[in-house]
């Protein structure tokens, strides 16, 4: 089953805050530190193009795709309160519907934190926001430098939904090669990319709601095996009714 879609009449993600300085300050709450079993290294690599999930990314991809629960709940946050993510937000990442650039932000959390880990060339991952962000002394100079466009083997010219999806999979395994040398596993657009890009929906939930980074992993974890231990007709059910709302929700966007 593709478990997308969305709720009738729900809020829009686009006029909610997900940043501490756009919102009053939140009460002092206890930070539990996720459990060691979430902290798999497999969070801290390189997220791969493949036609298969794992149980965990199948469980929190249904979960959370499934748009269930306390549209306004935090399901992202870094333990600085400085980032953090909505339900409502995260669910767009189920297929069918654009990527809201919140989530693309909340997987760039987990991406700095795996690159100060790394050797190369962690700048690059972040231009040209990033000089600017820094007061890089060159921020000037990079912003007038025209952007080129690669020539990628993946490129598409008939998908405007999964832009989003494209730019987390650029961000998580681009390390610096040139374009022509470049190969994130993607194939040229098909049906068999259409099907790629859906299952990195489901990696991607799963990266961030369990990170290290996220202070809410365990959480999502207890809720996604709480999901899939419902009767078969009644988590049948609630896909389908979220599928059957994914169109009246991208209008509602």
């Amino acid at each position: 089953m593709e478990p997308m879609g969305g709720i009738p009449g729900a809020s829009n993600p686009h006029n909610i805050a997900t940043r501490a300085s756009d919102v009053s300050p939140s009460p002092v709450k206890h930070l539990v530190k996720p459990s060691s079993y979430l902290l798999s290294p497999y969070m801290n690599k390189k997220t791969r193009v493949e036609l298969k999930m794992t149980r965990p990314e199948w469980m929190l991809g249904n979960s959370i795709f499934a748009m269930r629960g306390e549209k306004l709940e935090r399901v992202f946050e870094t333990r600085s309160e400085e980032l953090y993510s909505v339900r409502l937000i995260m669910e767009t990442l189920a297929p069918g519907l654009e990527v809201d650039a919140n989530v693309i932000d909340c997987l760039g959390a987990t991406n700095h934190e795996n690159r100060s880990r790394e050797a190369g060339c962690p700048l690059r991952h972040f231009f040209p926001t990033g000089c600017i962000l820094y007061g890089h002394k060159k921020h000037a100079s990079i912003r007038k430098v025209k952007p080129r466009i690669a020539n990628l083997k993946w490129k598409t010219k008939n998908n405007s939904i999964d832009c989003g999806v494209f730019t987390m999979l650029h961000m998580d395994n681009y390390t610096c090669e040139a374009p022509g040398k470049w190969d994130c596993g993607l194939v040229a657009e098909s049906k068999e990319q259409s099907n790629q890009l859906r299952v990195l929906r489901f990696k991607f939930a799963t990266k961030i709601l369990l990170h290290e980074v996220n202070v809410h992993p365990a959480r999502m974890y207890d809720l996604a095996l709480e999901f899939d231990k419902l009767p078969p007709g009644e988590k049948m059910s609630i896909i389908i009714t979220a599928v059957r709302n994914r169109d009246e929700r991208d209008l509602k966007f």
